[in-house]
């Protein structure tokens, strides 16, 4: 057969037969024949290798072409045997080149897999766009048609002026937990579930009614919980909350409700999330809180002020970072006339701002006493304007706040 996916399952079967990978991708053999047969069959989908022969040692075919074309190899050739691939885990993107849209082709609404970091770095397919923010979610690109139909034309800049609601995530998440084989959970956060990176879990009520059962859900199988919104509405539902196993935090930048109305128009003023964390700390809940995004135009005396309430409610990490105004952050910011956006719209401006501003809130934690709680969200890109070490130390740094001890759950077979 001289297909291509009959050269793709060709690849993929030799290379969980034949196939390494620790540091560089190779296949091994003793005689030639099948190894010229393997770089042929790979060459048709773009990938260049080499073969190395030392002494004592079998033939090598080595994939050319460094981290950029391994992860492009494991994303285009989805070898079954997926520990071979475990050595991708935790490496640096060095070296990763921007890729350039040639072409949109409409594939209509399919179901992905998405992974979104804290630093709101958005992967998927084997590509990355760093600090997406929440316009570039997968609902905006797998349902065009349906936002359409809905008279959305264009939903990056519509974004905020619409909803979509996924009622049968219950449903999903029960069906997904009955299939899960093995869950392993640490002291550290593994195994925490987020509600929610890409949206609020409690927009309105509609939401918030799923993200009850959502919890309910997650709470009857001892899943933990990590809830993060700007709503007041999670109060509503203190008596699932405030369990051992479950924790609450909301984005809380700063105090000011008149800075608030500028900068997050549509979210709930300050004055009321800082409420409903009273609420819940009255109510024995575990709380955290996110002081980010947070304006180039604050001052040491202005984050003293937000550390000085935010400790009253007693929560156990506090995380950091400053506002991101580079790329098309940045022009939407001016646009809604945040004029402060214009200081920090260049890397070096925000790097610069950022570094500022970072060692501003750490002399205000110390001040106030509540260093060991700031937990600083880093951002990779400061490479270069932050010492190595510092940078490495926070971006790989687990939060201080603690789980029970370290459980790792095997679905038993039935009998």
């Amino acid at each position: 057969m001289d297909t291509t996916e009959y050269h793709r399952g060709f690849v993929a079967g030799f290379f969980d037969a034949e196939g390494s990978f620790n540091g560089s991708l190779r296949f091994s053999q003793k005689t030639l024949p099948v190894l010229h047969q393997v770089q042929k069959y790979a060459e048709s989908f773009g990938f260049t290798f080499k073969i190395e022969k030392y002494k004592n040692s079998c033939f090598n075919l080595r994939l050319i072409g460094g981290f950029t074309e391994v992860i492009r190899f494991f994303s285009i050739f989805c070898p079954a045997i997926i520990r071979k691939s475990d050595k991708i885990i935790g490496g640096a993107l060095k070296g990763m080149k921007s890729a350039k849209v040639i072409d949109k082709i409409p594939l209509g609404v399919v179901d992905v897999v998405d992974i979104q970091t804290s630093t709101h770095t958005f992967f998927a397919n084997g590509l990355a766009t760093h600090n997406c923010y929440v316009p570039s979610t997968p609902a905006i690109r797998t349902k065009q048609k349906e936002l359409q139909e809905k008279g959305i034309s264009n939903p990056q800049m519509d974004w905020g002026k619409y909803l979509l609601v996924r009622e049968n995530i219950p449903q999903q998440l029960e069906e997904k937990l009955n299939r899960k084989k093995k869950w392993r959970e640490t002291p550290e956060g593994k195994g925490v579930v987020l509600l929610c990176s890409g949206t609020d879990p409690y927009q309105n009520s509609q939401t918030a009614k799923i993200t009850r059962q959502t919890v309910e859900i997650l709470s009857k199988n001892e899943k933990r919980v990590r809830i993060l919104t700007r709503s007041p509405l999670w109060v509503n539902d203190l008596d699932i909350l405030n369990k051992p196993n479950v924790t609450v935090g909301m984005s809380l930048p700063f105090l000011n409700d008149e800075l608030s109305l500028k900068i997050e128009p549509h979210a709930p003023p300050p004055s009321k999330r800082y409420e409903a964390l009273q609420k819940g700390h009255q109510a024995g809940c575990r709380l955290y809180i996110a002081m980010a995004p947070t304006p180039p135009i604050m001052t040491l005396d202005d984050f003293k002020i937000n550390l000085e309430q935010i400790m009253k409610i007693e929560p156990e990490v506090i995380f950091w970072e400053p506002i991101n105004a580079r790329g098309s952050n940045g022009k939407r910011m001016i646009a809604a006339g945040l004029e402060f956006a214009s200081s920090i719209m260049t890397k070096k401006s925000w790097a610069e701002n950022f570094i500022k501003q970072w060692e501003e809130v750490e002399k205000a934690a110390k001040s106030i006493g509540c260093l060991d709680k700031l937990h600083i969200w880093p951002d990779p890109e400061l490479k270069g304007y932050v010492a190595a070490e510092k940078l490495n130390r926070w971006l790989y740094m687990p939060t201080i706040e603690k789980w029970q001890e370290e459980r790792v759950f095997y679905k038993r077979k039935k009998h």
